[in-house]
């Protein structure tokens, strides 16, 4: 790898060591690269990228700058403070919309970005969250919607409820703000598309339906019981959600109480959703790698590897396992990834490799597309099938049209070339040109 790989490789390891011991070879690393110097510009275009500024302006910082041009000291500094106020101001707009649904009597969950910073991480500022994500039941959304009005917020664009296509689980609301940044809240009423992941959500929410009641009625014997498998359908107790008070490192919510999701099911969420994105963003590898070391003494692996199991899903757990065991030289005592064959991991060792990722020409490689296809056959040609020969309520969603306009009609016609032209401009022609992050 080029020295700058190293490094900033090195700097996301270090993060999730710590004071370990083992980290001393990774700071010398650091340090010789520091010596030697660098092209910064490559650094903060990756970082950018990736999602990890924050990370490594923390890193950086222990270092006392050493080394670093003070003009990519101050770009760092800056991004991180404009990164630290914006998640405070997040974190301050989620009590809002919590107190607004609350109000109607819904029931929501944080996930991704705004739960794992106040969290996993050890301080809000160490990731960068892009809106606020929140998963709701299917039946609440209308309601969750007029809260949301009610708050400033609106839709993107101008589509009703009953003209959702099948595969869509998410809704995008936003406001702008006097100083010009747009607040975003998606409403979730699934953790992925269902065309391709089958998540027994139905089920969960009614478990923590009777969770919320037996709580409030005193009875707390339900809390973390762990996950039964009854009839091959999975019904989840702590392993899906817990009930917490938010105060963590000093940053307290004012003993506002949340519903979050478990170790096991945050674990398996994140996979699903590192995968829905091709592994194109380092962040989500590191999410992964961090609620692991979080939730070290918590984590039911034997439960992970049973739920992932039950909901065809151990091929994405072991895969997204094996990169991060890999890229951050993460320790997992009783991973699963052993049940994998060792054709699969060849594969995973021979075309996610660390120069790809970093340099993010992953979701420009046609091996990549290869590999998917040995790994979810039937997933990638259901998804082709689906995406080529969409639904006239799809083709409206997709592309913003009313669903019985004559655009709409055409759309569907030419919707078949526009999906043939991204998958070979996105597998090919970048392919050959050959282009990266911080390249031409």
């Amino acid at each position: 790898m080029a020295k700058e790989e190293i490094f900033f490789l090195a700097c996301l390891r270090l993060f999730l060591k710590g004071e370990a011991v083992s980290a001393d070879e990774i700071r010398n690393e650091i340090q010789i690269c520091l010596e030697e110097g660098m092209d910064w510009h490559l650094i903060l275009s990756w970082s950018h990228w990736h999602g990890v500024t924050p990370l490594i302006y923390h890193i950086l910082k222990k270092t006392d700058w050493a080394g670093i041009p003070e003009e990519i000291t101050e770009i760092l500094e800056r991004r991180f403070r404009v990164n630290m106020a914006r998640n405070l101001f997040l974190s301050a707009e989620i009590d809002r919309v919590f107190e607004a649904l609350g109000k109607r009597g819904i029931m929501s969950i944080p996930i991704k970005g705004i739960f794992l910073s106040e969290e996993v991480y050890p301080d809000i500022s160490f990731r960068m969250i892009t809106d606020i994500d929140l998963l709701i039941r299917r039946e609440d959304l209308m309601s969750a919607e007029e809260s949301l009005v009610e708050l400033g917020y609106c839709r993107d664009y101008p589509l009703r409820e009953e003209f959702f296509p099948e595969n869509c689980y998410t809704l995008h609301m936003e406001k702008g703000e006097k100083n010009g940044q747009k607040i975003c809240v998606e409403l979730h009423w699934g953790l992925a598309n269902r065309r391709d992941y089958s998540l027994p959500l139905d089920n969960w929410w009614k478990k923590i339906s009777s969770m919320v009641a037996d709580k409030s009625a005193g009875n707390r014997s339900m809390i973390g019981n762990g996950p039964t498998i009854n009839n091959g359908s999975m019904v989840v107790d702590r392993s899906m959600v817990a009930d917490r008070r938010n105060v963590q490192n000093g940053y307290s919510k004012s003993g506002t109480r949340r519903l979050r999701m478990g170790p096991e099911i945050t674990l398996i969420y994140l996979t699903i959703n590192a995968h829905m994105s091709h592994y194109l963003f380092l962040k989500q590898l590191v999410d992964i790698a961090q609620v692991i070391k979080f939730y070290e003494q918590d984590m039911d692996w034997k439960n992970v590897t049973c739920i992932a199991r039950e909901l065809g899903l151990l091929d994405n757990l072991i895969f997204a396992l094996g990169l991060v065991q890999k890229m951050f030289d993460v320790t997992i005592a009783e991973s699963p990834t052993h049940q994998s064959t060792p054709w699969k991991q060849r594969l995973l060792q021979s075309l996610f490799t660390e120069e790809r990722l970093i340099r993010g020409k992953i979701g420009q490689d046609m091996r990549q597309f290869l590999l998917l296809l040995l790994l979810h056959e039937k997933v990638v040609f259901h998804s082709i099938r689906k995406v080529l020969f969409s639904s006239q309520e799809a083709v409206a969603y997709r592309y913003s049209l009313a669903p019985q306009s004559c655009r709409t009609y055409l759309y569907l016609f030419l919707n078949p070339f526009f999906s043939l032209y991204r998958l070979l401009r996105g597998s090919v022609v970048d392919c050959w040109a050959g282009k990266g992050i911080g390249k031409g």
